[in-house]
């Protein structure tokens, strides 16, 4: 997020994708992750015990996509869209050069892709500095409006929704003005 923010700082124009695994504030803090996301990886084992073996494992968390979303407004970038890996990949066109694949590359291909493999779990999220184009990956299956419903109805968070379910509210504002509530302070260009 800071070096496109440094672009536009300078006067330049750019975008950033990441991919990653993670979720929407609202799933992030979902009450059976109350323990958090940090896992550990180790011969193909998953613990969670970060302090044994120190030096023979990976050490993992999820993403607060949410939270990621704020630090690239509050840097003045646009959020371009927010969506799974395998809608975004499909977005791009991965169907066409699978077709074109041989069998062993398609299967290679369909881990990217697959739900109960990578295709689901990882999320990419889009910044860009202000001005720059729709961008294909989110062309459809865009999930933006997740970045900003709520697990709680806490009335001093100010992107909190009140008197209904955000998901539903944002749906709406989105479908009918393009853009999305002062409250949630996400501002998107509708893609249609």
């Amino acid at each position: 997020v800071a070096t496109v923010a440094g672009l536009r700082q300078r006067g330049g124009a750019g975008a950033a994708y990441f991919i990653d695994y993670g979720f929407p504030e609202a799933e992030y803090y979902h009450p059976q992750r109350d323990a958090g996301t940090l896992v550990c990886h180790r011969a193909h084992r998953v613990d969670d015990g970060p302090l044994s073996d120190v030096g023979d494992k990976d050490i993992t968390a999820h993403v607060n996509f949410t939270d990621v979303a704020l630090a690239a407004q509050d840097a003045g970038l646009d959020v371009l869209g927010y969506t799974s890996q395998s809608r975004f990949l499909l977005n791009c066109g991965i169907a066409p050069l699978m077709e074109a694949a041989d069998l062993p590359a398609r299967a290679t291909a369909m881990k990217l892709l697959a739900e109960h493999e990578m295709g689901e779990l990882f999320k990419v999220i889009g910044f860009a500095t202000p001005g720059h184009p729709p961008a294909l990956g989110f062309a459809a299956g865009d999930r933006s409006h997740r970045l900003w419903a709520r697990q709680t109805n806490d009335p001093l968070d100010d992107r909190h929704l009140p008197g209904a379910d955000a998901d539903q509210l944002v749906h709406a504002v989105v479908e009918q003005a393009g853009l999305w509530p002062a409250a949630g302070r996400f501002q998107v260009q509708a893609v249609r």
